[in-house]
C-alpha cells in the first residue's frame, strides 16, 4: 500500500469494526432505520460525526512530506434483539460489543490503509446522552434505543504525492558547468573517545562528491580532504563503501586522497550515501579503525538529449530522453527525472528509466540512461531543465532540453 491509500482510511476503519464485530452476531453499518426488526441478534454500527485530532495538528510524518489530515471519527453501536434494543439479550451483546472493541485498543494494522500510519489505533468510549440519541436516530416518535458511543483516533490520511524536487541550494547554475562548484554547508562531526589512540574524522570536504570524467588526469582530479585527529598514523587507507584508497597527504589533523576510476567507472558502487572510515592494512586485509561518517556520492550527468518523438499525439511530447554520465543508476536503483520551469518542478518521471547496461570500451557501466515520456505524463512542448536524482543523491548539472511536437 502507499500514502495514496490512505483516502480509502475511513472505510477501512468501519470495515475493521465491522470485521471485529461479525463473530459476535450479524453488523450492518449505518444508522438503524425506523422500527428496525430482525428475527436474530443484530448490531448497527454508526459513524455519525469525524471530527479533526486537535492534539496531531502540527504532527508531521517522519522524514518530512505533506501535512497529514489526522482525524477522529465517532460512533453509536446499537443492539437489537428482533425489534426490541431494551432487554436482556440485548444488553448482554452490547457488552460484548463493548469487550470486543476494547480489545482492539491500540491496533496497528499490518496492511490495508491504516498501515501507512506510524500512530496506532486507539479507542476511547464515549458517555451517550438520551439527547444526541435522539438527534442522530429517526426523530422524537422513534423509541428510545439503548447505545453505546466510542470514538476511534487517529485515522490518517496523506496525499501521496512526493515532495517537489528543486534546484540545490548553494550552487550558482549561471556558471560555467566545467568549473567546480562548491556547497558552503557544515560537515557532521561525530566525537571520538578521548584518551583513545584510533584516528577521529570530524569533517569532510567537499561535503558532497561527484566523480570526474572518466581519464581525468591525476593532477587535475578533486581531492577529498578528511580533517580530525590522529590521521598521520603509518598504514592507513580511506575506504568508501568496498573500495579502499591510499592517501596522497598525511597531517596530524589532514588526510588527503585521489579517488580513481574505481568509484567513476559504476561497477562497484552506485549514487547515494556510503559510509566512509579509515582501515590499517594488515597483510592482505583491511581492518576498520576509528570513526565512521556517511559521505553522499552524486550522479554526473554530462548530456541529455531528446530522441525518437512520436507523432501519434500532437497535444503531447512522446518519445525518449537519453542521458549519458557517471553513475547514473542500475536496474536496482531509485531514479527520478523532472522537467522543471523557472525553477519548479513541473512533471516527475518516476520508475520509468531504463539503464543501459552496455560498457565503454573503458570497462565504465551506469554511463547511459533512457526516459520514456509516456501518454499518462502528460508532457506538453516547452524548456525544460532537466534534474536527475539517484537513491536520493541529485546531479549538479541541470541541462536545458527542448521538447517539441516534431
Amino acid at each position: 500500500m502507499s500514502l495514496q491509500d490512505t483516502g480509502k482510511a475511513i472505510g477501512a476503519v468501519s470495515d475493521l469494526l465491522r470485521l471485529q464485530l461479525s463473530l459476535l452476531a450479524n453488523v450492518k453499518v449505518g444508522r438503524p432505520p425506523e422500527g428496525a426488526s430482525s428475527s436474530d441478534v443484530c448490531l448497527y454500527l454508526f459513524l455519525y460525526e469525524i471530527l479533526y485530532d486537535a492534539t496531531l495538528k502540527n504532527v508531521n510524518l517522519p522524514g518530512g512530506g505533506r501535512q497529514p489530515l489526522w482525524l477522529v471519527l465517532k460512533y453509536i453501536l446499537t443492539v437489537y434483539d428482533g425489534s426490541n434494543s431494551d432487554n436482556e439479550i440485548a444488553h448482554e451483546y452490547l457488552g460484548k460489543g463493548m469487550q470486543r472493541l476494547q480489545n482492539l485498543n491500540f491496533l496497528r494494522p499490518a496492511a490495508g490503509p491504516l498501515a501507512e500510519s506510524p500512530e496506532p489505533l486507539k479507542i476511547t468510549f464515549d458517555e451517550v446522552s438520551p439527547d444526541l440519541i435522539s438527534k442522530i436516530m429517526q426523530g422524537p416518535d422513534e423509541k428510545y434505543r439503548c447505545s453505546i458511543g466510542f470514538q476511534v483516533r487517529p485515522v490518517m490520511i496523506v496525499t501521496g504525492e512526493m515532495e517537489p524536487p528543486a534546484l540545490l541550494v548553494g550552487i550558482d547554475y549561471s556558471l560555467d558547468p566545467s568549473r567546480p562548484r562548491i556547497e558552503k554547508e557544515r560537515g557532521v562531526v561525530i566525537p571520538a573517545l578521548p584518551g583513545v589512540e584510533i584516528p577521529e574524522i570530524r569533517e569532510i570536504i567537499p561535503l558532497k562528491w561527484q566523480p570526474p570524467p572518466l581519464g581525468t588526469p591525476v593532477s587535475l582530479r578533486p581531492r577529498l580532504i578528511l580533517k580530525g585527529e590522529r590521521l598521520d598514523l603509518g598504514g592507513l587507507s580511506l575506504k568508501i563503501a568496498d573500495l579502499a584508497i591510499d592517501p596522497v597527504m598525511q597531517k596530524s589533523k589532514r588526510l588527503e586522497c585521489i579517488p580513481d576510476d574505481k568509484i567513476a567507472s559504476g561497477k562497484t558502487i552506485s549514487a547515494g550515501v556510503h559510509p566512509l572510515h579509515l582501515v590499517l592494512k594488515k597483510g592482505s586485509r583491511f581492518k576498520r579503525v576509528g570513526n565512521t561518517l556517511l559521505i553522499p556520492v552524486r550522479p554526473r550527468l554530462e548530456t541529455a538529449v531528446v530522441a525518437a518523438l512520436d507523432t501519434s499525439n500532437p497535444a503531447q511530447v512522446l518519445g525518449q530522453i537519453r542521458m549519458t554520465g557517471l553513475l547514473l543508476g542500475t536496474d536496482r536503483d531509485d531514479i527520478l527525472v523532472c522537467l522543471l520551469q523557472e525553477g519548479i518542478a513541473t512533471y516527475c518521471l518516476e520508475g520509468d528509466g531504463v539503464p543501459l547496461p552496455e560498457p565503454l570500451p573503458s570497462g565504465a557501466v551506469q554511463t547511459q540512461l533512457v526516459f520514456t515520456m509516456k501518454a499518462e505524463h502528460r508532457i506538453v512542448a516547452g524548456r525544460y531543465q532537466l534534474l536527475l536524482i539517484v537513491n536520493g543523491e541529485q546531479a549538479e548539472n541541470c541541462p536545458e532540453i527542448r521538447l517539441t511536437n516534431p
